[in-house]
């Protein structure tokens, strides 16, 4: 039971955590400077532009976490 209760609290933690990559991301991506386009993002991400523009709009519900790090690794570069 208390490897459940352990497990479960760890699980909510990485989802807290992801959550909050998710939230710094998507500020960094709506606060970045003009000359940093979405293809700019995208191609430093390994995705499509498509992906960055729905992501910017929140359209993705769950993005892929490897994503939002790559993503977020570059804007904090740039």
């Amino acid at each position: 039971m208390q490897e459940a209760i352990l497990y479960e609290g760890l699980q909510m933690t990485i989802a807290r955590d992801c959550a909050a990559l998710v939230d710094a991301t998507l500020n960094m991506v709506n606060t970045a400077p003009r000359h940093i386009k979405f293809k700019d993002m995208a191609n430093a991400a390994g995705v499509n532009p498509t992906w960055v523009t729905r992501f910017a709009k929140g359209d993705i519900k769950k993005p892929n976490i490897a994503v939002v790090e790559r993503l977020n690794a570059y804007l904090k570069d740039v």
